[in-house]
């Protein structure tokens, strides 16, 4: 069990570490770095997604686009990645994009008690 465990958390350690030197080469300009993560994350790549959206809501690497980095972090959201849910939660909560069309119902579109950020992810799909 635990050597099962080692090998789960050194093979999530090898795909984040060499993103994440990546990441920080992107965010200091380097468009082949950049394009890496892109590429990575258009094949599914959860944490270069992650790593997306990251670079779209802080404006570094790419020009800022809060509407962007919901786009991205909602695709790593809806694989379970918990940071990217948050981003996601905190998006909404802030009213950072505006969401044409849509009726704002307390009860549904609201985080209750008891509900995961997923749930409410999930509801907020069909906007």
């Amino acid at each position: 069990m635990r050597f099962a465990l080692a090998l789960l958390l050194a093979a999530t350690g090898a795909v984040a570490a060499p993103l994440d030197d990546l990441a920080r080469k992107a965010v200091g300009g380097n468009v082949e770095a950049r394009q890496e993560i892109l590429r990575q994350a258009m094949a599914g790549e959860t944490y270069a997604e992650h790593l997306m959206g990251m670079m779209f809501i802080s404006g570094q690497g790419v020009d800022q686009s809060d509407s962007q980095a919901l786009d991205w972090f909602l695709r790593a959201a809806r694989k379970g990645h918990a940071p990217s849910q948050h981003n996601a939660a905190v998006i909404y909560d802030e009213n950072r994009i505006k969401i044409e069309g849509a009726v704002f119902r307390p009860d549904y579109y609201s985080y209750n008690e008891g509900m995961r950020i997923s749930d409410l992810i999930t509801r907020a799909e069909g906007l």
